[in-house]
């Protein structure tokens, strides 16, 4: 119900962009962008924090590729790199790929890894995604150690302690001005627990970080394997349904067998959606919706697609 409205708003918000040619208002709305984006970031780490606190978090674990987990991730900030020349480089040394996990979960990890070494590293600078196997004691199992190493402003030996508290943020991003909510770090360390893993930190207010984590995974057998489609290969998939955990896990199916999936809780927000992907000329070649939505029925969302 939170999460909803604010995804509206920047779908509208996008759809404004492109009827605006005036520079000036063309800066509001990227400006009025950047705020919904990093007002939705806070209100999904509220959210994900409440469910933790509240026990409700458990994990959702399936077949997934390691290497599409963190080349996935790479892409998402290899322009943010680039625009702020920012040397960005991930090294893969990985034998046993395929693997059973949460993959949200992992994804969100490293994904608030990699955007704080980004954020925090000055142009010029250098962020290093290192990913190596590791022997594990558990039998079927593989130990994956990922390094997340930047040159960015790094933490004071003061602030360590406190480091996974919620809502804790080191004195230099505050002063700075570096937009954050100071949950992200307590998030991961929950799901580094959760899923029976470690992490360290190695820092120097000045010189940058080193967030080492190593995380116990499952070997998938090859004949239990998902295989992709060649004929769904790319093609481009919308899920409907108020309940989250479906979204992500029909998502995901959808993943593995080679599609391009989005998914949406709303029945209008979906025929939003669908209207500006075909605008774009990337319109969806399929829709999952459910029955019975909140706002909308499923007929009635198919009805405005059409």
């Amino acid at each position: 119900d939170i999460r909803t409205p604010m995804n509206a708003l920047l779908g509208y918000s996008e759809l404004i962009k492109r009827e605006l040619t005036d520079p000036k208002l063309l800066d509001y709305q990227e400006k009025m962008e950047q705020s919904g984006n990093l007002l939705l970031s806070i209100i999904n780490n509220v959210l994900d924090m409440a469910r933790i606190e509240s026990g409700k978090v458990e994990l959702d674990e399936d077949y997934v590729k390691i290497r599409d987990i963190y080349q996935g991730i790479y892409k998402i900030f290899q322009a943010e790199a680039e625009k702020k020349c920012i040397h960005l480089k991930m090294e893969y040394d990985v034998k046993h790929e395929h693997v059973i996990c949460d993959e949200t979960k992992n994804k969100e990890i490293f994904l608030n890894l990699i955007s704080n070494a980004v954020k925090y590293t000055a142009s010029g600078g250098r962020v290093t995604i290192r990913i190596t196997e590791l022997d594990c004691d558990r039998k079927d199992y593989v130990r994956i150690r990922t390094q997340v190493i930047d040159t960015g402003i790094g933490m004071s030996e003061e602030f360590l302690p406190s480091l996974f508290e919620a809502f804790a943020r080191e004195r230099n991003t505050t002063d700075g001005k570096i937009a954050g909510t100071g949950l992200g770090m307590p998030i991961i360390k929950k799901y580094v627990d959760m899923m029976g893993g470690t992490i360290e930190v190695q820092t120097e207010q000045g010189k940058g970080t080193e967030f080492i984590i190593r995380l116990p995974l499952r070997i998938q057998p090859e004949n239990h394997r998902i295989e992709k489609i060649a004929e769904l290969e790319g093609l481009k998939a919308l899920v409907v349904d108020d309940d989250f955990n479906t979204c992500d896990s029909v998502t995901k199916m959808l993943v593995k067998v080679g599609m391009r999936s989005e998914w949406t809780l709303s029945g209008k927000e979906a025929v939003l959606r669908a209207r500006q992907s075909m605008e774009m000329g990337d319109a969806f070649h399929a829709y999952i919706i459910d029955w019975r939505l909140p706002d909308m029925n499923g007929i009635e969302v198919t009805r405005q697609i059409r």
